[in-house]
């Protein structure tokens, strides 16, 4: 997938740094982990509701609603995980001497092209292992990404992101550099 960005590079464009983030800290990087025990909460008292539902000979309509609540347990809990291990297939980031360069989607590839010279906001949200996210532009009242949920960027506007990137301090700098700061 890699050289899909790179045909949107232009001949004058050179690579400074290329990479994506590991795929451990992608699947659970924002808040993920607080979120999983509520997912298996969710899913385990759908499946009861369901369960209990069938077996007391419950009308059609309550199988029916504790299904919902089945299946979207079954993709909080599980199901969202497959999601964001297509999401990180599509995954990558180019980094060149005029702009950061986003590939990123799940059945479609989108890209995204930031200006380095017309950012105003460069943010870097670092770890203590190091690892970071490099925001271009204002992160705004949404401070955080969670994989397999595809829409997230776009109802809460996310700007683009670098996220879970090794060494961030350094890359961080390079963009400093390049941008002029």
């Amino acid at each position: 997938m890699e050289n899909q960005i790179k045909n949107q590079l232009t001949p004058d464009e050179k690579i400074i740094w290329e990479g994506k983030p590991d795929k451990k800290s992608f699947l659970f990087m924002g808040p993920s982990w607080f979120i999983i025990p509520f997912t298996f909460l969710w899913f385990g008292f759908a499946l009861f509701w369901e369960i209990t539902a069938w077996v007391s000979g419950a009308p059609t309509f309550f199988l029916l609603f504790g299904g919902l609540f089945v299946a979207m347990g079954f993709y909080i809990a599980i199901g969202r995980f497959f999601v964001a291990g297509k999401e990180y297939d599509n995954l990558y980031y180019v980094l060149t001497d005029k702009r950061a360069l986003i590939q990123q989607g799940i059945s479609n590839l989108e890209f995204q092209s930031v200006d380095l010279k017309k950012v105003s906001d460069i943010e870097l949200h670092l770890k203590s292992t190091g690892k970071g996210d490099i925001v271009f532009g204002s992160k705004g009242v949404m401070r955080f990404y969670i994989p397999g949920w595809p829409m997230m960027k776009k109802w809460y506007s996310l700007p683009p992101a670098f996220y879970g990137i090794d060494n961030a301090q350094e890359l961080y700098k390079k963009i400093s550099e390049l941008k002029g700061f």
